[in-house]
């Protein structure tokens, strides 16, 4: 990784037990050669056995592709993929056993495909465990006091399994797509003060296509959450929604299909 070049690919597989903290980033890529780290086969496991801090995996150079890999934080990270960098793919990976989120986005963070990503067994910490997270709540922003602009992110395809929120987007996050994912709380009851809810959107221009949320135990949670503007029925489909607005404490419109 500290040696990796524009065009490089990474290979892995098998299992890896990484007691040695947190796996980060060094170098950049480029828009026509993009940094690849890949598992081979059926994929490769990355198993941490010690403290990896804040997160186990952290991209914060552009133009990464993360394919076909498992980050198992076993309760020793905070988050488990945290993208802190701009252009991306991140392709099969599942992330699991973390002290809170999954994946999270953040520090004005741009243009990313997420694709047949799985979240799940987040919040073994406490309180917090978002399955998937974009930007960060008003007082935690790096960028204060301009908001955390992390934007045009697509989520296809992706799963967040026994979870406080399944997604988040936080103020000041824009234009993201959420297609074909599913937020299953597998008869759980996630924690009612900080975030039961299937999508919390407080983003501007976020659009919900063919998404299901099912098994929410709690009686507050909402299957689909835009500020004050609820569907609380659950398992709930939305095939399309669609959410503008101008930043937090602005009227939303939401549109569905006839």
């Amino acid at each position: 990784m500290a040696n990796a070049q524009p065009g490089d690919i990474i290979e892995l597989s098998g299992t890896f037990n990484v007691s040695d903290g947190a796996i980060n980033t060094s170098n950049s890529g480029s828009s026509g050669s993009y940094i690849t780290i890949r598992g081979t086969g059926s994929g490769a496991n990355l198993n941490y056995t010690a403290s990896a801090g804040n997160a186990a995996f952290g991209i914060k150079h552009n133009y990464y592709k993360l394919e076909n890999l498992t980050i198992n934080s076993n309760s020793n990270s905070n988050k488990g993929l945290l993208i802190e960098a701009s252009h991306g793919y991140v392709t099969n990976v599942t992330v699991e056993n973390t002290l809170g989120e999954g994946f999270k986005i953040r520090k004005n963070s741009q243009y990313w495909l997420l694709q047949n990503c799985i979240s799940r067994y987040t919040g073994k910490g406490g309180k917090y465990g978002e399955g998937f997270y974009v930007g960060d709540a008003d007082q935690n922003w790096t960028t204060a006091p301009n908001a955390d602009a992390s934007g045009y992110i697509t989520f296809l395809n992706c799963t967040a399994f026994d979870q406080n929120d399944g997604f988040d987007f936080k103020e000041g996050t824009h234009h993201i797509k959420v297609i074909g994912s599913t937020v299953d709380f597998n008869n759980t009851v996630p924690e009612s003060t900080v975030g039961d809810n299937g999508l919390f959107i407080r983003a501007n221009n976020v659009q919900v296509i063919q998404s299901i949320v099912k098994n929410n135990g709690s009686s507050s949670g909402k299957a689909f959450r835009g500020n004050k503007i609820t569907s609380s029925d659950s398992p709930s489909t939305f095939t399309e929604m669609t959410w503008s607005g101008e930043g937090r404490g602005e009227q939303h419109i939401i549109t569905l299909p006839i």
